[in-house]
């Protein structure tokens, strides 16, 4: 007996297609030595977690896990889940303690920089003091 078309569809839709490296820009310029490898990275273990949360819901009968989220909701899962997943892959920064930023790892210590203005961004720090990438 053949499952009927959306069946079919949901089923595919549940083992997504990983990213490749060669679909990125090899000229792409991303700072802190974050490489477009490491994104990839990030993004194909995304890619895995999706896949296995959609497969079990789809064997309990339940819509895809992006399905039944808000879109905003979505995003926000999938930022933190980059945010952290970066991180994982490049040695170079870590996940700050503020809302949705990255940091350069230190030299001292390897600790992460935080900022008490709240502002988006990256701080290098450097030896005569710290180098400022943030969005105003």
């Amino acid at each position: 007996m053949t499952s009927p078309p959306h069946t079919q569809i949901e089923r595919a839709a549940c083992d997504p297609t990983p990213v490749h490296l060669a679909h990125f820009n090899p000229q792409a310029r991303i700072p802190h030595g974050v490489t477009p490898a490491h994104i990839c990275a990030a993004m194909n273990e995304f890619i895995g977690f999706i896949r296995m949360v959609n497969q079990r819901m789809h064997e309990n009968g339940m819509a895809r896990f992006e399905s039944i989220l808000m879109p905003a909701n979505f995003s926000s899962i999938v930022g933190e889940f980059m945010s952290a997943g970066i991180p994982k892959q490049c040695a170079t920064i870590v996940k700050n303690q503020y809302h949705k930023r990255l940091a350069v790892r230190r030299t001292l210590g390897d600790q992460p920089s935080h900022d008490h203005r709240g502002r988006e961004g990256l701080r290098l720090p450097q030896a005569d003091g710290e180098l400022d990438l943030q969005r105003t």
